[in-house]
């Protein structure tokens, strides 16, 4: 197969080889992204994880300020000073306990988020194959199939018409082998 003459089959072939060069530019581009993806998912970055802890912490330490100052008022507008002291206990664990819950849920949202990021890094690289296969193969195919220009046919005619009287001629006389 000739790589060289006109027409379709030249084009085809310019194709492929532009084909070939965006895809291995996109393949080394993507390939270590998902690579890495799939190879070692990171979920949430550790600033991410940082910042979603001390949010819920924070959101709890208000809302707990909030029931002892509550409390508090209570206690001075009814002169009780002791009555309110188990609510605000019964808030300081129920803090505790939602703060626990809270940065367990956030642990397993990042391991979550670890199996999407590994699930994302295979199917691009399953895809990342897939189609530089197909596109290449598509060109090659193209150019297999494209006509030969006229003086392609021309010139196969001519040789073959030529080795034929070679050889009726008794080529061997010639050194030509038959």
């Amino acid at each position: 197969m000739a790589s060289g003459g006109s027409g379709v089959k030249k084009d085809a072939f310019g194709s492929y080889g532009t084909a070939t060069g965006q895809a291995n530019g996109a393949f080394n581009t993507a390939n270590p992204i998902y690579t890495q993806e799939a190879q070692r998912p990171q979920g949430y970055l550790p600033q991410e994880m940082a910042d979603r802890i001390t949010a819920s912490n924070q959101t709890l330490g208000g809302a707990n300020a909030a029931v002892a100052g509550e409390s508090a008022l209570a206690s001075a507008r009814t002169n009780n000073a002791g009555g309110y002291q188990a609510a605000i206990d019964d808030a300081a664990r129920n803090a505790s306990v939602t703060q626990s819950e809270n940065n367990l849920g956030i642990l397993n949202q990042s391991s979550a988020l670890q199996r999407q990021q590994q699930q994302q890094g295979l199917e691009g690289l399953s895809n990342e194959y897939g189609t530089a296969g197909k596109l290449g193969q598509g060109y090659l195919d193209l150019a297999n199939r494209a006509q030969p220009t006229f003086w392609q046919n021309l010139g196969q005619a001519a040789g073959g018409d030529a080795l034929s009287l070679l050889t009726g001629l008794g080529g061997k006389k010639l050194g030509i082998p038959a």
